[in-house]
């Protein structure tokens, strides 16, 4: 008999994420949305056999480093493979927008060095079709992944951009080099950026040794970003910081309210996320420590071979990503949102462009969308 809705999946353990215990049921999905969780009587045009299985909420990765590999790979492993459905990635304060021509070696020196992705894979990899951030957007927006994106504007590549070498040598910012940042800034999130991130931290380095071009940003620039966030009420700031020392660190945190009203307004109390490092963890270029026989060896120019594990977290109000096509309505993280990652895996070959490795239902608002998949492939490695 021809089924009456578009799909059911069947005998599922679901765990939905609000906290109860695993159900076994089924799900009917008709029209882009759910419209039955439970002992679904009606048949399904598709249905699928998920006996076995766990059928959860996707999750969602507020910290990765996928800012090249989205830009010539379709299949975001290895989270695509691992149930992760929405990726976050501009941490940090490292990207690659915006950016000028004579500028790319230096960002890529950057990312290789912050992230240990390879340089020959980023050369090889980056198309360089943008300049600015909104044409970096415009690009991403033009290509299909497994998961859903958020982009953030990444810091140290603002700086350089409108700096130029003395961004680089961590000059400090003119007056007009501030009203330029700002600026950009307000397009970044007017053209769909999810906030603004910055690192502060001495384990931030180039490949070539030197620290990230925002290490010792002044306060009065870091305010002018967090003030664009103010003036629009909308997006996050990641701060990526030793606390070290922790008096001045906890200073600048405390004189954030009075000048860019981050945490006074009522919108959302959680709008910076703060990476906390311990602040005993060794400083000497690998983190490491004195007694590893590898201080200062790890790689080069002494690039850290391990690193503190931060903590921390971002929310934001709805809306913050709707510049790309997948996220339009949904609110930037997924926290008023549910994600159902769908097994089993279906066969088939890779094609360029192709939606992801498996089914996937992406809710927007109410909507939620089917999303089809053929396996995982990974050319280079983005994180």
């Amino acid at each position: 008999m021809k089924g009456t809705i578009d799909l059911v999946i069947r005998d599922g353990q679901v765990v939905d994420g609000n906290g109860g215990e695993p159900v076994f049921a089924d799900i009917a999905i008709d029209g882009g949305r759910i419209v039955e969780i439970g002992e679904v009587q009606e048949a399904g045009r598709e249905e699928i056999e998920a006996r076995g299985k766990v059928v959860t909420p996707g999750f969602v990765d507020i910290h990765t480093h996928y800012d090249g590999q989205v830009t010539w790979e379709n299949h975001l492993v290895p989270s695509s493979a691992h149930g992760v459905t929405t990726v976050v990635m501009g941490n940090c304060g490292v990207g690659f927008a915006p950016c000028r021509a004579d500028q790319h070696e230096l960002l890529i020196q950057l990312m290789e060095g912050v992230e240990d992705i390879p340089h020959p894979v980023l050369v090889d990899g980056l198309p360089w079709t943008w300049e600015s951030y909104p044409e970096y957007l415009d690009y991403l927006a033009g290509r299909s992944f497994d998961m859903d994106v958020c982009s953030q504007l990444p810091h140290a590549a603002l700086r350089v951009y409108v700096m130029g070498q003395r961004g680089v040598d961590r000059e400090s910012a003119t007056p007009d080099d501030l009203k330029a940042m700002v600026e950009l800034a307000r397009d970044a999130m007017q053209a769909g950026a999810l906030g603004i991130t910055t690192s502060r931290t001495f384990f931030h380095r180039s490949s070539d040794g030197k620290s990230t071009p925002s290490f010792e940003a002044a306060e009065n620039e870091l305010f002018a970003l967090a003030g664009v966030l103010n003036d629009l009420n909308r997006g996050v700031m990641q701060l990526i910081m030793d606390f070290d020392p922790v008096e001045e660190t906890f200073d600048l945190l405390h004189g954030w309210p009075a000048t860019s009203l981050i945490w006074t307004r009522k919108i959302d109390a959680r709008k910076i996320s703060a990476n906390i490092s311990d602040p005993a963890f060794p400083r000497d270029g690998t983190g490491l420590g004195p007694d590893s026989g590898l201080s200062g060896k790890s790689g080069p120019a002494g690039r850290r071979g391990a690193s503190p594990t931060p903590v921390g977290g971002v929310a934001s109000p709805p809306g913050t990503c709707a510049r790309l096509p997948s996220h339009s309505g949904q609110t930037a993280l997924g926290l008023e949102s549910r994600y159902l990652p769908l097994c089993p895996t279906t066969g088939g070959q890779h094609q360029p462009d192709q939606k992801p490795g498996r089914t996937r239902l992406h809710r927007a608002g109410t909507e939620y969308r089917v999303y089809r998949s053929t396996g995982h492939r990974q050319d280079r490695t983005g994180d």
